[in-house]
């Protein structure tokens, strides 16, 4: 499971992201003085989120944690409130941020978002299951070595699905994950995609493109498939 660092001294932060996090990473917890008088290595990790309730908390710990950042720590998520906005300037070592209040899948959300910056780009590799062929790299789709015709969106769909099997996405982190965070349509553009990726996929194939119901959608080979 990929190492996160939560550095907080607060219980209700420290409960929220543990409940967030519980099937996403593993995930260690520090106060910040524990933190600041460690050696960064002795607390590696993928991802470091920083609380900072108030502005001495922000003077305190963003410098060290940007230095961390930028000596390949990883990535960098700051939990603040509004009043601490005017703080922080673009181009800082920030790679997102969570302002409260804020609920456990918005962090989820955003956290996925930045990992996947920092992990090791395993999308980029084939995909075959049966005769369904994704080749990423090319932006080749093939069905029993018929090329697929799909549009940028629907590859990026399909592509994205079939790289995180049996893993339920929400329509708005579809959104969010796939067509971006600046995207301003509504989450009915997800059903329309997944519709025509059915459509193209034939009667065996649209099997693999799940919807769960209230939920979302994922990409799960079906028993006997």
């Amino acid at each position: 499971m990929t190492p996160i660092l939560l550095v907080t001294e607060r219980d209700c932060i420290r409960d929220l992201m543990t409940r967030a996090l519980r099937r996403e990473a593993h995930l260690r917890v520090v106060t910040p003085d524990m933190w600041l008088k460690s050696e960064m290595g002795s607390l590696s990790a993928n991802l470091v989120i920083l609380d900072l309730p108030d502005r001495t908390a922000a003077h305190q710990l963003l410098t060290p944690a940007e230095t961390a950042v930028q000596s390949g720590a990883g990535g960098l998520v700051l939990i603040l409130n509004q009043a601490l906005l005017d703080c922080f300037e673009p181009g800082q070592a920030v790679d997102a941020y969570l302002v409260e209040p804020f609920c456990e899948a918005e962090a989820v959300l955003r956290i996925r978002m930045v990992l996947r910056r920092f992990q090791p780009d395993s999308d980029s590799a084939p995909i075959r299951i049966r005769g369904l062929y994704i080749n990423p790299a090319g932006y080749e789709v093939s069905l029993n070595d018929i090329p697929l015709t799909l549009t940028f969106k629907e590859f990026e769909l399909l592509r994205f699905l079939a790289s995180h099997t049996d893993r339920v996405f929400t329509r708005d982190e579809l959104l969010s994950l796939v067509w971006g965070e600046d995207y301003f349509g509504g989450t009915r553009t997800v059903d329309v995609h997944v519709r025509r990726l059915r459509s193209k996929l034939g009667s065996r194939y649209e099997a693999l493109l799940q919807t769960v119901r209230n939920v979302g959608y994922r990409f799960s080979v079906p028993a006997g498939f």
